[in-house]
């Protein structure tokens, strides 16, 4: 369910004189309208900028599997040493002088010199659709001291964890592998994004469906496994209202309309169960929201 301003927004309905959004970000609106989730917005812009966020986040994971960007292990990681230092861990920090936003649209121009594991891959997707989003001078004064590694990120990134049992484009989700070959730790898991249609994208996988990553997962169990590896019903996603702070307000969409009051008994259940877990590891709970943030820089979640 969508709610505005305390209304219920129904993209199927009537039509409005604005700029026209992409189909995706149609099938991004249907999708939340649909969701068990309440999603709530205080006011139209917000509500529209998540749509070209959650577009922008397709568009970029689809960017980046076109990319010859390769899949490594930390250890085996690379990157463009024009831009970024390789630490002794396997990441990517920016080197003095060098211009976030730059740095990040490097990645996608040069893949061939890049490698990195999925976690890694999913916070790039995140931070290309922020460039795409906020533009250049924005992401450069938010993310000015960018690293790259596993789950780490700029805390204005401000990542959000929640139970979730739709499919909503643009949320990053997790298919986890708990009889991993113990030679193979890399495999413990596949954070994707999904991009509509019933496809993620899995760095290291591709473009695949469900059964496919979860196919991938399994032929690197440890012998005699017992159990399959399984999507998780959590989503991991940015703080959408937080970052449209950022962002000239845009038109509402040339579709849908807000059609009635929010019932009393959602406008006394706003509180969502949200959760801060990637993987295996979970980090905290809350009842109303809970954004990943720590004194420093840098928040982290967890590895792949």
């Amino acid at each position: 369910m969508i709610v505005i301003s305390g209304q219920i927004f129904d993209p199927a309905g009537g039509a409005a004189e604005a700029t026209a959004p992409s189909d995706r970000e149609y099938a991004i609106a249907r999708a939340l309208a649909d969701s068990e989730e309440t999603f709530q917005y205080a006011a139209m812009r917000e509500f529209r900028f998540e749509l070209l966020m959650r577009d922008s986040i397709v568009s970029a994971a689809i960017q980046l599997n076109e990319s010859p960007a390769a899949f490594a292990s930390f250890a085996n990681s690379r990157c463009n040493p024009r831009y970024w230092k390789l630490t002794e861990n396997g990441g990517f920090m920016l080197k003095e002088g060098s211009k976030p936003a730059e740095a990040i649209r490097d990645i996608f121009d040069n893949g061939h010199m890049y490698a990195f594991e999925c976690a890694t891959a999913v916070v790039i997707v995140l931070y290309k659709a922020v460039i795409d989003s906020l533009g250049d001078d924005v992401f450069d004064r938010l993310f000015a001291d960018t690293y790259l590694h596993d789950w780490q990120y700029d805390k204005d990134l401000h990542l959000l964890a929640v139970d979730a049992s739709d499919l909503i484009p643009g949320d990053i989700r997790y298919f986890k592998n708990p009889d991993v070959d113990p030679k193979k730790m890399h495999w413990q898991g596949e954070n994707a994004v999904y991009l509509g249609n019933q496809l993620f994208f899995g760095h290291g996988i591709g473009l695949a469906g469900a059964e496919k990553i979860i196919s991938v997962l399994n032929r690197n169990r440890k012998p005699h496994a017992a159990q399959s590896a399984y999507l998780q019903k959590r989503a991991i996603r940015p703080d959408f209202r937080y970052l449209a702070q950022y962002r000239a307000a845009l038109p509402a969409p040339p579709f849908g309309r807000l059609r009635s009051a929010m019932p009393e008994s959602v406008q006394q259940n706003k509180k969502s169960r949200i959760i801060a877990a990637i993987g295996s590891k979970t980090y905290c709970m809350s009842i109303s929201g809970c954004a990943f943030r720590n004194s420093s820089k840098s928040a982290r979640i967890s590895s792949r």
